[in-house]
């Protein structure tokens, strides 16, 4: 174990409950020219423990950036959701981001 990973794994208390939760929220405007809407929008969101500061990691999404749904970061840690304005018609994207397939996954 790295001198870094030690000091960032025993700040977390094994013995937590985790009973309060810290989140972050980022909203990512895409496309659009200059000046105009966006014509994606994208928010990013990180769980912890707001008691022992333990990360959660977000499961059963395909690790990558979907444009039109939903998908984690490389270590789980992060959600990335397509949303849109309740009053606006999204039309379906022209690029539709990645996913990372193991070595396992059918392509």
């Amino acid at each position: 174990m790295t001198e870094t990973t030690q000091s960032a794994t025993e700040n977390y208390d094994m013995a937590c409950e985790h009973g309060e939760f810290h989140t972050d929220v980022s909203v990512i405007r895409l496309g659009g020219q200059p000046g105009q809407m966006p014509n994606r929008y994208l928010a990013e969101v990180r769980v912890r423990c707001a008691q022992c500061d333990k990360p959660f990691r977000f499961r059963g999404l395909p690790m990558g950036l979907g444009l039109d749904g939903a998908a984690v970061s490389g270590d789980g840690q992060e959600v990335r959701l397509a949303i849109a304005p309740v009053d606006e018609v999204i039309e379906p994207c022209d690029v539709r981001g990645f996913t990372v397939k193991g070595p396992d996954d059918e392509c």
